[in-house]
C-alpha cells in the first residue's frame, strides 16, 4: 500500500459507507413504501367496492321500481354522479374527490328509510375513522394525499 493510499483510506471508507448506506436506505424505503401503499390501497378498494356493490342493489331495488318520474330522475342523477366520482377516484386518486364521494353517498342514503344498519357498515369501511391501533404503522392518523 502506498503512502497516498494510506492518506486517503479514511475518506475511501467514508465514501464506501455512504454509498452502502444510500443503497440500503433506498431498498428499505421502497419496501416500506410498497407495504404502506398496499395497506392503504386495500382499504380504499374495500370502500369503493362497497359503494359499487351498494349502488348495484340500489339501482335494481330503488331506481328501477320507482313509479314517480321526477323522483326516479333525481335518484338516477344522484346514482350517475356517484358512479362518475368512483371512476374519477379510481383513475386519479384525489382526497377531495373521495370526501365529495362520501358526502354524495351519504346524501343517497338519506333517500332510504331504513339506513341505520347501512350507516354502521359504511363507518366501519372508512379507513380514516378507525382507531390508531387498527391502522398500519405507516399511517399517521391524517388522510393520505395522493
Amino acid at each position: 500500500m502506498s503512502f497516498d493510499e494510506l492518506l486517503f483510506i479514511e475518506e475511501d471508507f467514508i465514501k464506501k459507507g455512504y454509498d452502502s448506506g444510500i443503497a440500503a436506505g433506498e431498498e428499505f424505503g421502497k419496501r416500506e413504501g410498497f407495504e404502506c401503499g398496499v395497506e392503504n390501497g386495500y382499504s380504499y378498494g374495500v370502500e369503493l367496492g362497497y359503494y359499487r356493490g351498494f349502488l348495484k342493489v340500489y339501482k335494481s331495488h330503488f331506481i328501477d321500481v320507482e313509479s314517480d318520474p321526477k323522483v326516479k330522475e333525481h335518484k338516477e342523477k344522484l346514482y350517475n354522479s356517484i358512479i362518475e366520482m368512483i371512476n374519477d377516484f379510481t383513475s386519479n386518486p384525489d382526497q377531495i374527490v373521495l370526501v365529495k364521494l362520501r358526502s354524495k353517498f351519504k346524501m343517497l342514503l338519506g333517500n332510504i328509510k331504513s339506513k341505520a344498519a347501512i350507516n354502521d357498515q359504511l363507518d366501519s369501511l372508512q379507513f380514516n375513522n378507525r382507531s390508531q391501533s387498527e391502522k398500519p404503522l405507516c399511517f399517521k392518523g391524517e388522510d393520505i394525499d395522493f
